[in-house]
């Protein structure tokens, strides 16, 4: 077993990934300051509840021209959490690209890395339906076509709604844990 647990988050720019991570560290789960987005890629060690280890997550940049460096991590990492902006309606086909080509990828096919689909921002008005997201991105597919470990979560990293059991599932259902 090993002494910590790596997550991977990814995600397009703008879906609350830094901010999920903040909100780990934020006392009254309520995030009342502005994130800066991250520049590449960040590492930072937290701590949840649930979890009984250290988790070390590699934040990786959701940019465009940063998105072919997330494959660079898959094989230091134990799971991944694919940040989904649920509020975004205009980039769903581009979400659902990224996502097809990270299921592709030979390395987490390989590795059969847990993932979290997390969508975020549930604390908007203007969010898009879960069950929607769900089918638009082709969700329930993957599940049935890849004998991955696959769930979804519904998160709020401005609230901090969410983010531990996201966490929480994510340790519990990687092999190397």
């Amino acid at each position: 077993m090993k002494a910590n647990f790596t997550a991977l988050m990814i995600g397009l720019d703008g879906s609350g990934k830094s901010t999920l991570i903040q909100s780990t560290k934020d006392e009254q789960m309520n995030i009342d300051h502005d994130i800066l987005p991250t520049a590449g890629y960040s590492i930072q060690r937290i701590s949840i509840p649930q979890v009984t280890r250290p988790i070390t997550v590699i934040d990786c940049s959701g940019l465009g021209r940063h998105r072919d460096n997330w494959s660079i991590f898959y094989p230091e990492c134990d799971g991944v959490i694919f940040v989904v902006d649920a509020t975004d309606s205009k980039r769903l086909s581009i979400v659902q690209k990224c996502i097809r080509e990270f299921l592709e990828d030979p390395l987490v096919d390989e590795k059969d890395l847990p993932i979290v689909f997390a969508f975020n921002k549930q604390d908007r008005d203007d969010i898009i339906d879960t069950e929607e997201l769900r089918t638009t991105l082709g969700l329930d597919k993957i599940k049935k076509t890849k004998a991955k470990k696959i769930t979804i979560k519904e998160t709020s990293g401005f609230r901090g709604l969410g983010v531990g059991e996201t966490f929480d599932w994510l340790a519990t259902n990687a092999s190397a844990y």
